[in-house]
């Protein structure tokens, strides 16, 4: 087994612009290898089982922005800074290594349950049906605006007891968090996730200071702070982190729905030939266009990665969208195919990160799925989408669709 001192190739995932189709790249990156490298100290895996596995390696400690950046003095202008964004990263369960991440990690888990998740079945089929009436009274919607913001926005809103009038508020103020998780974060961005950070602690423990209600996931972290559990600051911060997953996640999912099958018409008369094919539908639109591309972890002891030895301290980018293209483990990976079985990809992550709303998430994308199905004969591109721009993050600015109820 060789050591760092011979190179292989270096790639820069991050310079993908808006326009960027990155497939091309990440191909290039698995056919140099398993371990390819990035900038100063920081080393990137784009295949399946690389990938797959270190999610799961407990020699991997989680990623902290302010800390790794600190490594490297020549990218001191992209850490977070020391305030109110740089505490948050480090309190959230998505930061935290074990002991502490337990405690949290279960915590939240208890408000998704597959009980839980079930129950909200109706509600999630009654708001898709209210946003997609008013889409058929025009002909046409942006996916993201008017179905795939307000759905999940409802939805956390009702778990976290947030009034309906403050809901479209706190949902913009929490997507000013997805600039923390870029790979540059500017002065400008950095000022406003520190903001918005603020804003929504204020906000949420004014929530649980009023009692938000009977049965909320702020109610049971409150009664877990009173035990122990967590401390207030712990609550204030996941309860935001569960808003920004929550909300982050099946917006984009939904968006990658509405941005990918309308341009695979094949594929939709399969699904309308065969609606049972929705569940299969939804996680190939997570293998093809997955939420987050990438997610980084620190070395914490020495790793064994193909033909290496990553040492600790050092930064490692593990590229979920990269591996869920792995020709080593899927058939025809760039082919987006609904009837795709076995469909095991990367895109809510595996290990003691798996997320812990990947059945809210999937539950909504496949209601949302069927009643585009039912309602709409015409389910069509009506324009291009607008990516927002980030290598880490998958997410859309505008996805312009037309529909109608016959063609």
């Amino acid at each position: 087994m060789t050591t760092e001192r011979i190179l292989p190739a270096r790639f820069d995932p991050f310079q993908q612009t808006e326009h960027d189709d990155p497939a091309r790249l990440y191909a290039e990156m698995r056919a140099a290898g398993a371990v390819c490298r990035g900038g100063p100290a920081q080393w990137l895996i784009p295949r399946y089982q690389e990938v797959s596995r270190l999610l799961r390696d407990a020699r991997l400690g989680q990623f902290q922005f302010a800390d790794a950046y600190r490594l490297f003095p020549a990218t001191l202008r992209q850490s977070l800074g020391d305030g109110p964004a740089n505490s948050f990263t480090q309190r959230v369960v998505a930061g935290l290594d074990r002991p502490a991440h337990g405690p949290v990690r279960r915590l939240l888990a208890e408000s998704f349950t597959s009980a839980r998740v079930q129950a909200m079945s109706d509600r999630i089929s009654s708001r898709a049906g209210e946003l997609l009436d008013a889409a058929a009274d025009t002909g046409g919607f942006d996916a993201v605006e008017d179905l795939a913001f307000p759905l999940p926005l409802t939805i956390l809103g009702e778990l976290l007891g947030i009034a309906p009038d403050e809901r479209e508020l706190v949902g913009h103020q929490v997507l000013e968090l997805a600039k923390i998780f870029t790979a540059v974060l500017s002065d400008e961005d950095r000022a406003s996730a520190d903001a918005a950070v603020t804003w929504l602690r204020d906000y949420v423990e004014q929530l649980v200071a009023a009692g938000a209600g009977t049965d909320t996931v702020l109610d049971r972290m409150a009664h877990a702070q009173a035990a122990g559990t967590v401390d207030r600051a712990q609550l204030l911060d996941n309860a935001i982190f569960l808003l920004f997953a929550g909300l982050e996640t099946s917006m984009t999912m939904i968006s990658s729905l509405c941005a990918g099958l309308p341009r695979h018409q094949d594929q939709l008369n399969i699904l309308r030939a065969d609606p049972a094919l929705v569940p299969s539908a939804v996680e190939e639109v997570l293998r093809f266009d997955p939420p987050t591309r990438i997610t980084g972890r620190i070395v914490l002891e020495p790793v064994p990665v193909g033909d290496r030895v990553l040492r600790a301290g050092r930064v490692v980018f593990l590229l979920i969208a990269s591996a869920n293209r792995d020709e080593r483990q899927f058939r025809a990976p760039e082919t987006f195919d609904v009837t795709r079985r076995p469909n095991p990809h990367l895109s809510f992550g595996s290990g003691m990160h798996y997320c812990v709303g990947a059945g809210l998430a999937r539950l909504e994308g496949a209601i949302v799925l069927r009643q585009l199905l039912e309602r709409f004969a015409v389910f069509e591109p009506d324009g291009e989408p607008v990516l927002a721009g980030s290598a880490t993050l998958r997410s859309y600015q505008h996805v312009p669709v037309r529909v109608g109820r016959s063609r």
